[in-house]
Order: C-alpha cells, then structure tokens, then sequence
C-alpha cells in the first residue's frame, strides 16, 4: 500500500484517489468506492486464493456501476505424461528395501 500512495502522490492524484489497506472483512469505509484493486488470485490461482475478501469488499464497499481490478483471469491446462516421474513415485512402495508397502499407493492419489 505505500507503493501505491507514492505512486498517486508523484502522479499529483492524491485529491482523487484514497489508498486503503487492510483486510476487507476488518475495514470500515464512510464511503463506497469506484474501484478495488487487489492481488486476489495467489499464485497459479488456486493457492492463496483471495476470492471470498474480494467478493466480501465487493459487496460492502463498491458502487454501482464500479469495478475491480483485476476482474477476470484465465486458465491453461495441459495433459503431459511423464512415465518415469510416475512409476518413481508409485512403484517404488512395491518394494522399499524390500518390504511390499503397495497398501499406500491408493492413498497417493
């Protein structure tokens, strides 16, 4: 959040733009707001997901008509098969120094 404010500060925008910090579920504004910027999505957007404080900061704190930045994302898959990666990681509990513990290898998946 400092960033930000020396970023509107040098730009001579602090007459219009506020910069708060905090969680939104914590935050009390007197007024709703044009637009919410947040990192919400944590990294490969499944981890770290902030989606929920973002929907919540949505719902008390945007106006009508407002928006939040970033407001949408995509995601890629692809199928890869790596046959030697996965007989490591499951047949190796066929024999581990010579015990038989294939009992584990449905709980792996």
């Amino acid at each position: 959040a400092e960033k930000a404010r020396q970023i509107v500060k040098h730009n001579h925008l602090s007459d219009r733009i506020n910069v708060v910090r905090g969680k939104a579920e914590g935050l009390d504004l007197k007024d709703k707001v044009d637009i919410i910027i947040s990192e919400w999505m944590g990294y490969g957007m499944l981890f770290e997901c902030m989606l929920d404080t973002v929907i919540t900061a949505r719902d008390k704190f945007l106006k009508p008509g407002g928006t939040i930045v970033p407001n949408r994302t995509s995601m890629f898959l692809s199928a890869v098969s790596n046959t030697e990666a996965y007989d490591k990681r499951f047949y190796y509990w066929n024999d581990v120094y010579g015990f038989n513990m294939s009992s584990v290898i449905p709980d792996l998946f």
